[in-house]
């Protein structure tokens, strides 16, 4: 692991350790990077904000789901859905921490800013009866499936992977 890669980690970690302790708006840059052992010019040349470190994070797990889809040749909807809810389940914390910090607009962000890659995947798989309304549709799915994240979260994941593909599944009827 490179240091900039460390030093990514740190401040990550460091951020959810705060938030953990105090309110995400009490946090400050100061407060943040002396935990983290790196200099404030370290924060500045890796985000702007906090916020984006948790967006970052959102992101690499976003990520990974799609292209571990867009690897594969023929996959099912509920198999995207159970891989959503397994790499989500793995970051209970970090989904309640969002929650507490008022911050789940985040969750949306992420899968905005993939939008286009989950696109991709709903076409390759052959998963949109009409072409014309894949766009709406995407956008509708992603920000339906994160409700049903923050939902199932705050309800302490009680329900498994599969069970929570299972009922989404319902919901699309593709």
């Amino acid at each position: 692991m490179s240091l900039h890669e460390y030093a990514k980690e740190c401040l990550a970690e460091s951020l959810l350790e705060l938030m953990e302790q105090k309110s995400f708006h009490s946090i400050s840059i100061t407060e943040l990077t002396k935990k983290a052992g790196f200099s404030r010019m370290t924060f500045y040349r890796n985000y702007g904000t906090k916020e984006a470190i948790l967006l970052e994070l959102l992101q690499e797990k976003t990520s990974q789901i799609l292209a571990f889809f867009q690897t594969k040749q023929e996959t099912r909807v509920s198999d995207f859905l159970i891989l959503f809810f397994k790499t989500f389940r793995a970051e209970k914390r970090l989904i309640l921490l969002l929650i507490q910090a008022n911050l789940t607009h985040l969750l949306h962000e992420s899968f905005q800013r993939n939008a286009e890659a989950l696109i991709q995947m709903y076409q390759q798989h052959g998963w949109f009866k009409n072409e014309q309304v894949e766009t709406y549709k995407v956008h509708f799915i992603a920000g339906g499936l994160i409700e049903v994240l923050i939902k199932w979260a705050e309800n302490d994941m009680q329900e498994t992977n599969e069970g929570m593909a299972q009922t989404v599944s319902t919901y699309l009827s593709l």
